[in-house]
């Protein structure tokens, strides 16, 4: 019923390694230029880095909670902790401190994604359009911010070992050993062990794998489950060190978390246009009774960030296809001829790929801007010299996911991590984070702070109108207590007459 697969040589002198050489350079660039005047981390990290800081306090053990986020008592340690271990580990072995890992450290981790990426598609390609994915990938704005920004210290890491368990997963399902059998089991346990996300694609993908591999029905079940059995029992004792401390409920509480999933940026290309390609493509692939690429393709469509590995890869793949098909129907060309052609046309993709990788580059700038800026540095310190041990915070801030962080005060209206306690209400915290920073009266605020279960002492600001300025400064709830750079911070009293105004 599936395609038989034809095992192929994993040694490099079978890989181009120009094509190779010529990504890694691509991806040195872009991380070049992203670190340009990069003076902080991009995006969100604190969270993580807090997990980092309190597993190395803990002596390595496996923390029982992630203080100050989400929460006055922090959040249950229940987040796959692998990527968190890896920088409290490379803290212990260089003298860089937790921010400056949480700037360069992402960076390794997507050149590493990049060049792992060029490998897994040179298993379903030939190196050009292998490098073609590659460019894809390597240059698209989803890819460079998940991968490249603060957050990759454990999203990259699961990416990068998700990617590593398809291509030698791909190859055990395909041509079986048992050398491939373990490694392959020890990368989807990994996997599960740094971001619950890819943990769900990494099993879609190999159930796709094996039923499309070689050999009768029965085996390639066997194969899978085999792989399955051997990674759970590597993950078992995490899960059952979770367990013990806080029982099945914030496993239950994330997976009651309706995903809506993310929408696909590519750049400035449609994607509507990628998307009729690889659509196309696998429809020629399905005629040809080629399987794999088209049901991994349909099986993790809306699964996170899969979508950028399997556009690229299939674009790429599937495209020559499409081509060799148009150019048979529209002309008796024989067969070299028609190979000829495809690799002019690809070559001309290839260079518009990197024109639009060029003239993209303000916009990715863009999407991996710095969140916390000096204001809100200096802003932090003030709070830590300034305000109780045991304050709370509700932050109106872009910054607000660093400020726990940076402060070592909770921060009670952050939605990040409150998936491991309230899986159902995430989406409510997420409204009234955003809503915090974009209320344009005092009585919003009110009523934002206090629709939370815990009523925080202060509120930090940054951006506010001047007209919020002077709503809230007639406000009986809120006192100002800083004021500087654009940051403005008050503390609240609840137990004044409401509101003056």
């Amino acid at each position: 019923m599936f395609d038989q697969h034809p095992a192929k040589s994993f040694k490099t002198e079978s890989i181009s390694q120009p094509c190779l050489l010529f990504l890694l350079i691509l991806a040195m660039l872009n991380v070049y230029t992203y670190l340009q005047g990069q003076h902080f981390p991009a995006v969100r990290a604190g969270l993580y880095l807090q997990g980092a800081e309190a597993i190395a306090e803990n002596g390595f053990g496996l923390p029982v909670r992630i203080p100050n986020y989400a929460t006055s008592t922090g959040i249950p340690f229940a987040y796959p902790p692998l990527g968190m271990y890896i920088v409290a580990v490379l803290h212990m072995l260089f003298p860089v401190s937790y921010i400056d890992l949480a700037l360069y450290w992402p960076t390794v981790i997507y050149v590493i994604g990049v060049a792992l990426f060029y490998f897994l598609a040179r298993e379903f390609a030939d190196p050009v359009p292998a490098v073609f994915a590659g460019v894809l990938f390597a240059t698209a704005a989803g890819p460079i911010k998940y991968l490249m920004t603060a957050g990759g210290i454990v999203r990259g890491v699961g990416i990068c070992f998700f990617i590593a368990s398809a291509i030698i997963g791909y190859r055990y399902y395909t041509a079986p050993s048992r050398r491939r059998l373990f490694i392959t089991a020890i990368l989807v346990a990994l996997t599960g062990l740094s971001h619950p996300a890819w943990a769900k694609i990494a099993i879609v993908t190999h159930i796709v794998f094996a039923l499309t591999g070689s050999g009768s029905m029965r085996a390639r079940i066997r194969r899978l489950l085999t792989v399955g059995a051997v990674s759970f029992t590597l993950v078992l004792p995490w899960l059952a060190a979770v367990i013990g401390m806080h029982g099945l409920g914030p496993f239950s509480e994330a997976l009651a978390r309706r995903s809506t999933g993310n929408s696909l940026n590519l750049g400035t290309v449609p994607v509507t246009l990628f998307g009729l390609v690889v659509i196309g493509g696998a429809g020629v692939q399905l005629n040809n009774r080629e399987y794999t690429l088209p049901l991994w393709l349909f099986a993790t469509w809306k699964m996170e960030m899969a979508q950028y590995i399997l556009f690229a890869i299939g674009i790429w793949t599937l495209l020559p296809a499409i081509l060799r098909a148009t150019f048979r129907t529209l002309q008796d060309t024989p067969m070299p001829d028609v190979n000829q052609q495809v690799s002019l046309v690809m070559t001309g993709i290839l260079i518009l790929t990197l024109v639009h990788s060029a003239a993209g580059i303000g916009m990715k700038n863009a999407e991996t801007g710095e969140l916390v800026d000096e204001g809100d540095r200096t802003a932090f310190q003030w709070i830590r010299d300034n305000t109780e041990s045991d304050a709370t915070f509700a932050a109106g801030s872009y910054a607000s996911e660093w400020l726990p962080y940076m402060t070592d005060r909770a921060g009670v209206a952050l939605p990040f991590g409150y998936e491991w306690i309230n899986g159902e209400g995430v989406d409510r915290r997420i409204r009234l984070h955003k809503q915090m920073r974009t209320c344009d009266t005092a009585q919003c605020l009110e009523r934002t702070i206090t629709s939370l279960p815990t009523h925080p002492d202060y509120l930090y600001l940054d951006d506010a109108s001047g007209s919020l300025r002077s709503d809230l400064s007639n406000h009986t709830w809120f006192e100002l207590r800083y004021n500087r750079e654009g940051v403005l911070i008050y503390q609240v009293e609840y137990n004044q007459t409401t509101s003056a105004t």
